[in-house]
């Protein structure tokens, strides 16, 4: 039991005078108790009554008194930050007492109930060092606020469409103990089908969609989940989560939910006991008011056995977010990784190399740096903070690797957009103003498919704040109008788009993502823009990969992370271009590093 203790103290008059103080709460369910969730304010209003005496004020200073939910030991302490004089104007005249009252609230005492608990709050009138009258006591009721949990069955039902072609799925699942039918789309992640996100709610992804209409649709609202990567066993009532291994307590009423990919057929119940290890492991968990988990989802992708080598790469990223953009009120996460060593530049400065994520990668902070990271992928972007950190001139660089607002409240989830432009812009230039080391001469852009379109978007924001851009399979509605003069914009930008001749998701000559198609793509774009890069002497270029080394079914990604060496060869052979299909095959003019280190932002401003 709580008791929060308001002290009151007056300039003059006696105990024998001060009547009476009357406290009472204002809203809640009767005028002496109130049921709230933690953080929420209480509104009081005090009633006192004094005879014969003048109180020119009432100082109310809060105290408390406690017995600790946890250990259950009693704590006496000032706590707020504030006094306050609401009070004022107590006069007597002989025997007829004179009433006054005033209103405050929680807030205006610096006072937060915010631990589940049960609060007795009163307040204490003091005059000069006497206790004039102790008030009522008042009852304050403190909550969790209610979570919904979501819980996958074991009933999915594949949705057909001609010919034998799964359109959707329709999947039962079990919300706050309701069953309910969510219809997910093929593409989805299994958490990423109807998923949990850090800020607002429960959402579900839909199919593709018209440029400007949403991609999620919120099943729930539910703010405080914290997602992340990376499960530890438990030893007793605690566990280690994420690549940092923070360590976290259960709460002793905690309920741990498991999910089972790639089946994704049984979301079941267990203990903490039996909790799985894996590096792959995605979780999103809930935690009460003492920082305890209330509730765990975790997906377990059995067995998966870490990789040392990956381990120790994404150990060296730092997660961080940058300031929230004051017109959307959006703030941006990343990952990010420092070089180690000191640079050999001639100015002692690093690059700075940013990538930016393709559709359903934004979960969180970290999801970019593991889902593309299985040995047959050649470990996606951790590379270029690892084995390709040697080969940047100057002998290394910075990696930033920017999250998507995937619990974008207006609906855009799971989707890069230009309403996110403000928040990205601003989460760089902390960055940059925290990291000095950093070449603002050499900064580069790239991005996979959606993230392919916001290298475009951010290039037109800022056409002259990027040494080069690497644009991967982007959808073609991003792109300028190759017939609108708005392509003169890019022609002292070095442009490098590599694309599939048969990739079927986002087409390399037209983009049918959208209502009504746009009619150019990444092919139509940069052809129009090369010849004028060309003439003013820019190295822009178009790549369009072989199909032959399985990178049509939109995996352009995979060449740019290996640095457009073909790891089928061991001669150190570049990717084949598609560009002409004779054999032997034409191949890319270098590796996507040599190209970057040959771009500044100072020699595209002479091209000018």
């Amino acid at each position: 039991m709580l008791a929060i203790v308001l002290v009151a103290s007056a300039f003059a008059g006696s105990a024998n005078h001060f009547s009476s103080a009357e406290l009472t709460i204002v809203g809640g369910e009767t005028d002496k108790s109130i049921v709230i969730t933690p953080g929420d304010p209480v509104q009081f209003r005090l009633d006192v009554t004094v005879s014969r005496s003048s109180y020119p004020k009432i100082y109310v200073v809060p105290m408390v008194i406690a017995e600790d939910g946890k250990t259950g030991e009693s704590v006496e302490a000032v706590i707020g930050g504030r006094f306050l004089t609401g009070i004022t104007g107590l006069k007597g005249m002989g025997n007829v007492p004179k009433s006054d009252s005033a209103t405050f609230a929680s807030d205006d005492l610096g006072v937060a109930f915010s631990k589940s608990n049960t609060y007795r709050f009163f307040v204490q009138v003091w005059d000069e060092g006497k206790l004039l009258r102790t008030s009522n006591p008042v009852t304050i009721t403190v909550v969790e606020k209610p979570f919904t949990g979501v819980v996958f069955t074991a009933k999915r039902t594949a949705v057909y469409k001609a010919p034998y072609v799964v359109d959707f799925y329709d999947w039962s699942v079990l919300i706050d103990g309701q069953e309910r039918v969510v219809r997910i789309h093929p593409s989805a992640y299994t958490f990423d089908g109807v998923f949990l996100t850090a800020s607002t709610g429960v959402y579900r992804q839909t199919p593709e969609y018209a440029e400007g209409s949403s991609v999620t649709e919120k099943v729930v609202a539910y703010p405080g989940i914290i997602d992340g990567y990376g499960l530890n066993p438990a030893v007793g009532s605690t566990i280690r989560l994420g690549v940092k291994a923070t360590e976290y307590e259960f709460a002793k009423d905690a309920r741990i939910y498991r999910l089972d990919v790639p089946a994704a057929g049984a979301g079941f119940e267990i203990r903490i006991e039996d909790i799985p290890y894996s590096w792959n492991g995605r979780y999103w968990m809930l935690l009460n008011s003492w920082g305890e988990i209330r509730y765990l989802f975790i997906s377990y992708t059995d067995g998966t056995s870490p990789n040392p080598d990956l381990v120790n790469t994404i150990q060296k990223f730092n997660p961080a977010v940058g300031p929230a953009d004051p017109e959307t009120g959006l703030t941006t996460e990343y990952v990010y990784f420092k070089p180690e060593n000191s640079s050999t530049s001639d100015n002692g400065k690093f690059p700075l190399f940013i990538w930016l994520h393709g559709s359903g990668q934004g979960a969180n902070a970290w999801t970019p740096l593991i889902n593309d990271c299985s040995p047959f992928y050649g470990r996606g972007i951790t590379k270029f903070a690892d084995i390709y950190q040697p080969l940047f001139h100057g002998g290394g660089a910075y990696i930033m690797i920017p999250r998507s607002n995937e619990d974008f409240a207006e609906g855009h989830g799971m989707r890069w957009n230009t309403l996110q432009l403000g928040a990205f812009f601003a989460a760089v230039d902390d960055f940059l103003a925290k990291n000095l080391e950093i070449d603002r001469d050499r900064i580069y852009v790239g991005g996979f498919s959606i993230g392919g379109g916001m290298v475009w978007s951010v290039i037109r924001e800022r056409p002259d704040f990027f040494a080069a851009a690497l644009p991967v399979a982007a959808p073609g509605r991003f792109m300028p109008d190759p017939s609108s003069p708005e392509i003169y914009n890019f022609v002292s930008l070095p442009i490098w788009t590599v694309h599939s001749v048969e990739d079927t998701i986002v087409r390399v000559d037209v983009d049918t993502q959208v209502t009504p198609n746009i009619p150019w793509g990444s092919r139509p774009v940069m052809n129009a823009i090369i010849p004028l890069a060309t003439a003013a002497g820019t190295d822009s270029r178009l790549t369009l990969l072989h199909p032959v080394y399985y990178l049509g079914a939109h995996l352009e990604y995979v060449a740019v992370c290996n640095n457009m060496v073909n790891p089928y060869f061991t001669d150190g052979r570049l990717y084949a271009n598609g560009l002409t299909m004779s054999d032997p095959y034409d191949y890319v003019e270098s590796t996507v590093i040599d190209w970057l280190n040959a771009q500044t932002a100072s020699a595209n401003a002479s091209r000018r």
